[in-house]
């Protein structure tokens, strides 16, 4: 993303936020580049609208943190289920697999079958007596994988790759109709 395209981000942004004190909009547009420039601006742009949508949401208050606008593009490109949606996934597998045999064919995030192969595979499952125990510590090892995959995908390069209709699909555009509101 180029210098120029962050500044029309840092604009849109303080645009949408005019009571936001910018006391150095250069220095702003300065750590952005720092920290936001590997990334594909067409990818940022649809994040930063997202999150604009969002503004209802208590986690979409104000001013974005660079942070929060990589996770929404980390999340459109990854596609890592929440933990509730991952834990869903697996008891629907679950319920689907055969005793004894592996779910060799089940089309998963990485993150998702290390974290069942963690707590002991499908059958433990299937086998166990206390699911409540085994969802939670699911939970907790699937957010550590999910993490894990966040920090060592190569983000932009994968983002780069993503066709701007596959985007779309991920992260929601500003709406057309002129109001601002879907």
């Amino acid at each position: 993303m180029t210098r120029e395209e962050i500044g029309k981000i840092i604009a849109v942004l303080m645009a949408a936020y005019p009571s936001h004190p910018v006391p150095n909009p250069d220095m702003l547009v300065t750590v952005w580049e720092m920290t936001m420039g590997d990334m594909p601006y067409r990818h940022v742009q649809a994040a930063v609208a997202h999150y604009l949508q969002q503004g209802g949401d208590s986690s979409y208050r104000g001013w974005p943190d660079i942070s929060t606008i990589r996770r929404i593009i980390s999340d459109a490109v990854l596609q890592l289920p929440d933990a509730a949606e991952a834990w869903r996934l697996v008891l629907e597998r679950m319920h689907a697999t055969y005793p004894g045999h592996p779910a060799s064919d089940w089309d998963i995030p990485t993150a998702l079958r290390r974290s069942v192969e963690a707590i002991g595979g499908i059958h433990a499952l299937r086998m166990s007596e206390n699911l409540g125990a085994d969802q939670r510590r699911f939970v907790e090892v699937y957010r550590q994988y999910a993490e894990r995959a966040i920090r060592e995908a190569d983000l932009p390069a994968l983002a780069a790759a993503m066709d701007d209709r596959a985007l779309g699909d991920r992260v929601p555009q500003l709406s057309t109709n002129g109001t601002g509101r879907r």
